[in-house]
């Protein structure tokens, strides 16, 4: 018998977190559970409206200890691969979007409030950052 696939828990800073409103968000609600919040180390930033939209975040990785991401992480409910490739969808990393993608679904170490280090996957930005907004507090609702 096969082993259940356990894939690594969805650290999310934006849009998808519990009070978004994007339809992406409610999806990921239906098909994940709340696990609590998390910190990752990264800088954060806000990329301007497209449109009639509002900004969202962009987080890029840091080796700097002072830059922390607040978020949330989530755990995935099978099937895994359709949630995963309707948010990759959400987040333009399908194949069909120009190079370089805007963000790209990694792998990253994250910090629960006890101090335990969680694995998960995380949406991480891809573009330049030159001339965007920076948030310092790692927190995208309090921008």
């Amino acid at each position: 018998m096969a082993a259940a696939r356990a894939d690594p828990p969805l650290f999310v800073y934006g849009t998808l977190m519990r009070d978004g409103d994007a339809p992406a968000a409610a999806a990921l609600h239906r098909g994940a559970t709340f696990v609590g919040p998390a910190t990752l180390r990264g800088r954060m930033y806000e990329c301007p409206p497209i449109g009639d939209s509002v900004g969202y975040p962009a987080v890029v990785p840091s080796d700097d200890p002072a830059d922390v991401v607040h978020g949330e992480l989530f755990r995935l409910h099978p099937p895994f691969d359709e949630l995963l490739a309707s948010l990759d969808a959400y987040e333009g990393v399908t194949s069909a979007t120009a190079e370089p993608p805007e963000y790209r679904r990694r792998t990253a170490v994250t910090t629960s409030p006890d101090g335990r280090a969680i694995t998960a996957f995380v949406y991480l930005y891809e573009r330049s950052t030159l001339g965007l907004k920076r948030i310092s507090s790692g927190r995208f609702r309090s921008s």
